[in-house]
């Protein structure tokens, strides 16, 4: 938005466009222009109070569409006066910026431990079940083993009953 003289909203402010609220419109306060309009400068009291000051309404409102419109370090840098509540507020929205950063980095530092986590869980269960696996295959392998010395034995031993058996 370009800045708004201060003398051209003095004339707008001149009857009859004055008492319509033209003033207002003209610096962008729709909403008190139209309750100019339909209440005839809040009838004519309005009207009066604006001739008072409507030059310090368009002050402020030239400010606040600098302040609105121009970044602060733009300001310092042309070295126009810095505004000690624009600075509180970048200063604070900044604080905040950091604080929600550092929260989001907590969250995923944690979220990362708690992936760490899991996945050493998953590996120490998947090494459990892998020996639990081997042990199975040792005594199926040692059962085997006894079973088939066992068939020899029988076997051997059935042999030699028949050899007893035909002496």
């Amino acid at each position: 938005m370009s800045e708004k003289s201060g003398l051209l909203a003095l004339i707008f402010c001149i009857p009859p466009m004055g008492i319509f609220g033209l003033q207002h419109f003209y610096i962008g306060d729709i909403c008190t222009g139209l309750i100019y309009l339909f209440t005839c400068g809040i009838f004519g009291f309005g009207w009066l109070f604006d001739l008072c000051t409507i030059s310090d309404k368009v002050a402020r409102k030239n400010a606040m569409n600098r302040t609105y419109h121009v970044p602060p370090t733009a300001v310092q840098v042309t070295g126009g006066a810095p505004n000690p509540l624009l600075a509180q507020f970048v200063q604070s929205t900044l604080t905040q910026q950091a604080v929600q950063q550092s929260q989001q980095a907590q969250l995923t530092q944690q979220l990362m431990q708690q992936q760490k986590e899991t996945i050493e869980a998953s590996r120490r269960e998947k090494e459990y079940l892998a020996k639990q696996a081997r042990e199975k295959e040792e005594r199926e392998r040692k059962e085997k083993e006894e079973k088939a010395r066992e068939d020899k034995i029988r076997e051997e031993m059935r042999k030699e009953f028949m050899i007893q058996q035909q002496q």
